[in-house]
């Protein structure tokens, strides 16, 4: 994933005040950030073009990092060809070499080559995160409120 998109909740300094007394902060907000990033996979799955299911398959929300004070986390994939999907590709790609049922019957091999490629962008991640900012700022916020409501009992 080349870039992160960051985002924050504005406008909630009694929130961040109450969460920072609290001992194990990064988890809590580690466990509501996790909890949007599950939005934003969900869309981004339902906005994947589909060929073989790999590339959906592959979305996640997973934590990023988290310490005692802090926690992130990301949305994505790992597949190799994920941002030409989303932002498309103009260029020359090398097709491996590989086998093909022949319209004859049988098998031919397939040479290692080169060609021109023009694909269009098909984008599902940036579009999923856009449509589902606000259920995942509230998503967020909730899930904040709900652990600082369950430490105060």
């Amino acid at each position: 994933m080349a870039d992160a998109i960051r985002t924050q909740i504005v406008g909630l300094r009694e929130l961040k005040a109450k969460l920072l007394k609290l001992s194990d902060v990064g988890e809590v907000m580690g466990s509501a950030l996790l909890a949007g990033g599950y939005i934003i996979e969900g869309g981004a799955k339902i906005r994947c073009p589909v060929d073989t299911g790999n590339l959906r398959g592959s979305i996640g929300a997973r934590r990023l990092s988290q310490d005692d004070r802090s926690a992130s986390v990301m949305v994505g994939t790992g597949v190799e060809y994920a941002a030409a999907v989303e932002f498309g590709f103009h260029g020359v790609e090398t097709v491996r070499a590989h086998q093909r049922r022949s319209p004859l019957g049988g098998m031919h091999t397939v040479r290692q080559h080169s060609r021109s490629v023009h694909r269009a962008a098909r984008p599902y991640l940036r579009p999923a995160f856009d449509e589902s900012r606000g259920i995942v700022l509230e998503t967020i916020s909730a899930q904040l409120r709900r652990a600082l409501q369950e430490r105060a009992r």
